[in-house]
């Protein structure tokens, strides 16, 4: 009998529209997943499953910098490996690296086995999986359609960034990115217990979920005086998100309390005391122009100045966009402005945000991918932004595994790359919310890309099979890192300074498009101002 089951299940997941999808996308991270590394963090998740697996706490030894979501999973799935596998052989120092690490300040010198890298990337693997699902249901009842959900599934599950982020360079930026998507998920299904659970997990894998509350607060306060002014049912549905974010920070804070770690729990939230770090792919990117160094510098002194000022312009902006959310609620009942808004907000997060990295893009793909199946494109759209994708995906890479081989042409292979990039300012393809998000992979890719150069994330293939040699990745590593730029002193800063200059222009076109669609196109704020005060007052 339950033979019987289990075939019966099989067949029903090998049935599924997404089967295929499926398969190809889990064959493709794997093949990249065992023996590629990010040299800088991995010696953190190696020493903080070590940390886990020997019985000391995630805080336990200064290593981990985070709130203790991923820790916790990074140590579940290690732990119950370690009662099969040899810990102490996931990883190794190699002597080799220790002059590219002292050249490059990028390379810790660690190396982890395909075996290690298979254990902690596959909780990762897991969540796209579980992301794209969500994606594909989601779409599915808006729009009523399954092609339109398999292509919105296809456009997450096979995007190079997010292939990048979680296969490749190791990240759990996705794990954020599935507890962003539940809580739109689950406000815009008034949801409200659900929601405070998604708001706890999310607070607890970074803090920057907590940005959503006062949106939230105010919608489950607006329903009922839209409606009848209901006191009752807001204090229930205020409740049912507390009593979900209580019960959710509760739980993980319980294994923090029994090895005496709860004082540390409050440290990752601190670390900007230290002195911030401007830059990335944020607004801050035009320190990369030549002449414009002391920009960092300037932000790295006047640490307090920068935080507090970015934190008030980023809170007006939600207040603004709360208020034109209220208006724009009360006349249509239209839930669908609840991913609107989400999406505006994090446009908020990045535009205000002193750092913008790679792996952080991905807290917007969904929402792009929902806003943008949903509002229409055709399949020649959907084929011609796969298409572009890949083979973006595939000039890049090659351009930045040849460029340190082609010594005195290195800099011609990167220069086509970046004119390239300057191109895709003229792409336009389907609506703005999927051509921003093809601008954003790009982007996120050639950045990721130019930090170091690729070579040194091989270093599994030198050390565990004969297909590399550990004296090229240093020759190839400080060769890439030595090319001269267009317009600067290195090609790196070349190209932070282009795609900080296309992400924040794409940023820019999906605000102010979704502002017209909440305010210019109706123009409702004055008079849905008239009306909720007559209402309140009436009541």
């Amino acid at each position: 009998m339950k033979k019987d089951v289990i075939i019966l299940f099989i067949k029903k997941i090998q049935n599924h529209d997404l089967f295929y999808s499926l398969m190809i996308g889990i064959l493709i991270r794997y093949s990249i997943a065992l023996y590629t590394i990010q040299p800088n963090d991995i010696i953190v998740w190696f020493k903080e499953s070590l940390n886990v697996i020997y019985g000391l706490g995630i805080y336990e030894r200064p290593y981990f910098a985070y709130p203790p979501i991923w820790g916790y999973i990074l140590g579940v799935f290690l732990k119950f490996s370690s009662l099969i596998f040899n810990p102490r052989e996931y990883g190794y120092y190699i002597k080799e690296f220790h002059q590219l690490d002292y050249v490059t300040g990028m390379v810790s010198g660690f190396v982890t086995t395909p075996l290690f890298n298979f254990l902690y990337k596959t909780p990762l693997i897991i969540t796209d999986i579980i992301i794209g699902y969500l994606i594909y249901k989601v779409i599915l009842e808006l729009k009523n359609d399954k092609r339109f959900a398999i292509y919105a599934f296809n456009l997450w599950f096979f995007n190079p960034l997010v292939i990048l982020v979680s296969s490749y360079i190791g990240k759990f930026d996705n794990i954020l990115t599935l507890f962003i998507l539940l809580i739109a998920i689950f406000v815009y299904k008034r949801n409200w217990f659900f929601t405070g659970i998604s708001l706890g997990l999310g607070i607890f894998t970074k803090i920057y979920p907590i940005i959503f509350l006062p949106i939230i607060l105010i919608l489950i306060l607006v329903e009922k005086i839209t409606d009848r002014y209901q006191f009752k049912k807001i204090i229930l549905n205020l409740l049912y998100l507390f009593f979900g974010i209580f019960l959710t920070s509760s739980i993980i804070i319980l294994p923090l309390l029994f090895n005496d770690e709860y004082g540390r729990l409050f440290s990752p939230f601190t670390r900007i005391e230290t002195g911030v770090g401007v830059g990335g792919m944020s607004i801050w990117s035009v320190r990369y122009l030549t002449g414009h160094e002391w920009i960092y510098d300037w932000a790295h002194t006047h640490t307090k100045f920068v935080i507090s000022t970015l934190f008030k312009i980023q809170f007006s902006l939600i207040l603004f966009i709360t208020v034109l959310f209220i208006f724009k609620y009360i006349k249509s009942k239209e839930k669908l402005i609840t991913y609107y808004i989400f999406t505006l907000i994090i446009l908020i997060s990045y535009l205000t945000n002193y750092t913008l990295n790679p792996p952080y893009l991905l807290w917007i793909f969904p929402l792009l991918i929902i806003l943008g199946t949903y509002t229409g494109f055709g399949y020649n759209s959907y084929k011609k932004i796969m298409l572009i994708i890949f083979i973006y995906g595939v000039i890049s890479t090659s351009a930045f595994l040849l460029a340190p081989l082609l010594k005195n042409n290195a800099p011609f292979i990167i220069y086509i790359l970046e004119i390239i990039l300057i191109l895709s300012l003229l792409i336009r393809i389907g609506n703005i919310y999927l051509n921003s998000l093809l601008i954003l992979t790009i982007s996120g890719i050639t950045f990721y890309y130019a930090i170091k150069g690729i070579w040194s994330d091989l270093a599994p293939f030198a050390i565990f099979t004969n297909i590399l040699d550990l004296k090229n990745i240093d020759e190839y590593t400080i060769r890439y890192i030595s090319i001269k730029g267009l317009f600067n002193n290195t090609v790196s800063s070349d190209i932070y300074l282009l795609t900080g200059l296309l992400v924040n222009y794409c940023f820019i076109l999906v605000f102010v498009s979704i502002i017209k669609y909440l305010w210019i196109r109706d123009h409702i704020l004055i008079n849905n101002l008239k009306k909720i005060m007559g209402k309140v007052s009436r009541k």
